[in-house]
Order: structure tokens, then C-alpha cells, then sequence
């Protein structure tokens, strides 16, 4: 789908193109997380360090929205493997009512 959509635009260098499909075939970063290949170049493992941060900061977010009030600490946190502080700033996001 996307080398036939990437087909359609004039490309500069033709080597764009192959490092926009390794882009997208290794951003997930490695072979047990669905990667069919692995990161080979420094755009391409960036990539996967922000998904895997958006997506880790995403569940923080989750998990310290889904365990308001007292405690300090929320609940064990099974795919991070930590309890969260419920740090001043987790406060002012989702106060105790």
C-alpha cells in the first residue's frame, strides 16, 4: 500500500523510498514486537525509541489515571514492571475528588 501510494511521487533519490518501507517495517523494534526486520539505520531506531516512549508514557498516563487517591503509589504495573508515584504533578492531572 504504501510503495504503491510512494510510487506516485517523484522521488529526488530512488533511496528514499527503500529507507521510508525500512522505516516502517522496523519500527517496532524488534522481531518479537512484529518487526519483520530490524532498526538498521539511526532514523529508523529513533523511531522505535519514540513509539516506545509514546506508547510507555501513554500507559503511565493510563495507570495513574485509573488509581486516583491514596495512596502515594499506585497498583503493580504488570507490562512496566514498577508501582508509579503519584508525583504533585499526577495530582494536578487527576486530583481526589
Amino acid at each position: 500500500m504504501v510503495r504503491e501510494a510512494a510510487r506516485t511521487i517523484v522521488w529526488d533519490d530512488p533511496l528514499l523510498l527503500t529507507q521510508l518501507e525500512h522505516l516502517i517495517l522496523a519500527h517496532h523494534g524488534q522481531l518479537k514486537f512484529g518487526s519483520p526486520v530490524l532498526p538498521q539505520t539511526r532514523e529508523t531506531l529513533m523511531v522505535h525509541f519514540l513509539d516506545n516512549l509514546e506508547g510507555k508514557s501513554k500507559m503511565m498516563s493510563d495507570h495513574l489515571e485509573q488509581n486516583q487517591g491514596e495512596p502515594d503509589f499506585t497498583h503493580w504495573h504488570r507490562v512496566l514492571k514498577r508501582r508509579l508515584e503519584k508525583s504533585w504533578t499526577a495530582r494536578l492531572l487527576y486530583p481526589v475528588i
